[in-house]
């Protein structure tokens, strides 16, 4: 098989060849540039970038060239509270902002070896930027701040229908009269449609980029407090266009940083003498082929998710050498594969790029020298039509290197995951009887169809018989169980927790036993004074994103504490519960940051 490592040197002649709404708008804004104080980019790709993107481009552009013109744009839409008016020069401000944003785009794609594309903006018939107003009736005090984001993207969907737009099939801005801190600040989205949302300051623009002058701003100057919030702007946007978190490569740091990692750090800082910020290679990839850039839109009869006709993993120094055949209708233009380390909520996830060939097939080195412990390999299959496959594994590096073998039980479990996620479980325990697994791997698939526990069912602790020593909480019928967001489990996670495994994957643990929840939450039982011992094992699994605080508590006394559980990390403890009537075991979030913040007690196990 032919490695994907060396690609023809094409020159991307295309700069004024090829044609979109965004681009035909990028070109009539050229000479206002200044007006919106536009960015010059700091970032050198390698030919080798260029190469691959003029490699791609020819796929994507054969592909789509007869698709219909695709008409999607980005509205935006300006949101205020009952006691919060719009901000001074509020449509002026954003008008620099999105343009200012939309030029960065453009610029990046072109150095990155692409047509200069871009996401169209609806304009008036002066070439401002339209935007909408919306009104939400409430007051601050009325939400708290993980519920702002609804109400808002109510009220601005509403504005947007009233003008004819469907939110559904287009891409939204949404800017909050709200406090940062209070406000929503993120965003999502598909090759079809895509929210994000942003908060509001009456300092906020393009043209405050520069200054160095210290004021009473979160971020100390002017110029730096505009850094972040328009790089924040810029990075939200990746999200509202179906971009992950990448970071910023080891080898560019005195270089520009990547958008998608912490370049909302550096955004215009080049405009006082800083780095800059850049779109990666992998993220152009990404972006080349949606029909909001690429302006073309077509579709297929009886389209395909992209997937593995086959895949390998190799050991080698530092990571693993992948080879394999993808599949899909459409057809794979490229390969996009994510190092994700645990936690971090895949802010240090570094990529590695591939080409298929003509068959399918690809080849493609994926390392991470100083990285050990847990990580997640994600595998984003891109196809020509803007949209993609997303196949993850997780996995372990250890100093002896990385053992690939969960990669092809993950393939053999496929369809039982595929069901397992959807929440099926006639079809999944069906497909699962199909697999001649190991016992081990059989069991943990079955578990993963439990149903959700409330806490009923099961040995109750205070009257087990008294020859009875042990009993395992997992088999333990409990008086109260909470969990933050969904049910709590016994021996399974939540299969709508955006992960791929039922089994809380653990570094340096082999669980047996567990009980799931989602922090903030807690299990309580009655022990009823006839126990003497807990053992077990509080943790935070790899398919967490954020950390969090866990406690044991019997009869209202803290026995255990522990120190912030970051993804991958787990405490064991040995307790004496002596004479306990009532044990509780909770978990705690840090701060506001509860988003899969999931909760395991492992393995815990009651003796006398």
């Amino acid at each position: 098989m032919k490695k994907i490592i060396l690609f023809l040197s094409v020159a991307p002649l295309w700069g004024f060849a090829y044609e979109t709404p965004a681009t035909r708008q990028v070109a009539q804004l050229k000479p206002q540039r200044p007006a919106f104080n536009a960015l010059v980019n700091q970032h050198t790709f390698t030919q080798a970038d260029r190469d691959l993107a003029a490699n791609a481009w020819k796929t994507i552009s054969a592909w789509q060239a007869d698709g219909k013109a695709d008409t999607r744009k980005l509205h935006v839409v300006y949101v205020s509270l009952r006691e919060r008016p719009p901000l001074a020069d509020y449509k002026g401000r954003l008008d620099r902002t999105v343009k200012n944003i939309q030029a960065f785009y453009s610029d990046q794609m072109a150095a990155n070896g692409y047509p200069p594309l871009t996401f169209a903006l609806d304009l008036d018939a002066n070439g401002n930027t339209v935007v909408h107003d919306a009104f939400l009736d409430a007051a601050l005090a009325d939400y708290t701040k993980p519920a702002f984001g609804d109400p808002t993207r109510r009220a601005a969907d509403a504005a947007l229908r009233k003008a004819g737009i469907d939110p559904d099939r287009d891409y939204t801005l949404i800017v909050c009269q709200i406090p940062d801190g209070l406000g929503p600040y993120y965003g999502s989205g598909s090759s079809v449609n895509g929210r994000c949302w942003t908060c509001d300051a009456a300092h906020i623009d393009p043209l405050n980029l520069a200054p160095e002058t210290p004021g009473p701003y979160r971020f100390k100057t002017l110029g730096y407090d505009n850094t972040v919030y328009l790089g924040g702007t810029a990075h939200e946007l990746g999200h509202c266009f179906s971009l992950p978190h990448t970071m910023t490569p080891p080898g560019s740091r005195d270089g520009a940083a990547s958008i998608m990692g912490n370049g909302n750090y550096h955004y215009g800082s080049e405009k006082r003498g800083g780095k800059g910020a850049c779109l990666l290679p992998s993220d152009a990839l990404r972006l080349a082929a949606i029909p909001l850039f690429s302006g073309k839109e077509k579709t297929v009869e009886n389209p395909a998710p992209a997937t593995f006709a086959a895949l390998a993993a190799e050991p080698v120094k530092d990571g693993l050498a992948i080879t394999g055949r993808v599949a899909g209708n459409p057809p794979v233009y490229g390969i996009v594969a994510y190092f994700d380390p645990a936690g971090g909520n895949d802010y240090d996830a570094s990529s590695t790029l591939a080409l298929p060939e003509a068959d399918g097939s690809f080849a493609m080195t994926v390392t991470r020298p100083r990285h050990t412990g847990l990580f997640t390999l994600r595998f984003v299959l891109l196809q020509v039509d803007g949209t993609f496959a997303t196949h993850a594994f997780t996995l372990d590096k250890t100093p002896a290197g990385i053992d690939p073998a969960p990669i092809q039980e993950a393939l053999v479990f496929a369809d039982v995951a595929r069901f397992w996620k959807a929440g099926n479980r006639k079809a999944g325990l069906a497909a699962l009887a199909q697999i001649n697994a190991a016992p081990r791997s059989a069991a943990i698939w079955k578990n993963g169809f439990n149903p959700p526990w409330n806490g009923s069912a099961g040995l109750d602790p205070a009257t087990c018989p008294p020859e009875q020593k042990s009993l395992s909480l997992a088999e333990a019928k409990a008086t109260r169980v909470t969990s933050g967001w969904g049910p709590a489990y016994r021996d399974t996670i939540n299969p709508h927790a955006g992960v791929s495994h039922p089994f809380p994957l653990i570094s340096g643990h082999a669980v047996s036993r567990f009980l799931y929840t989602h922090t903030p939450g807690s299990f309580t039982f009655n022990l009823g004074g006839a126990w003497t011992t807990f053992t077990g094992l509080l943790a935070s699994p790899a398919q967490a994103d954020a950390s969090f605080i866990m406690s044991v508590i019997a009869d209202g006394r803290e026995l255990l504490k522990t120190d912030p559980l970051k993804p991958g990390a787990a405490q064991p403890f040995t307790l004496d519960v002596t004479g306990a009537s009532t044990l509780e075991i909770r978990s705690a979030a840090i701060g506001d940051k509860i988003s899969n913040a999931l909760a395991i007690l492992a393995d815990p196990v009651l003796t006398r």
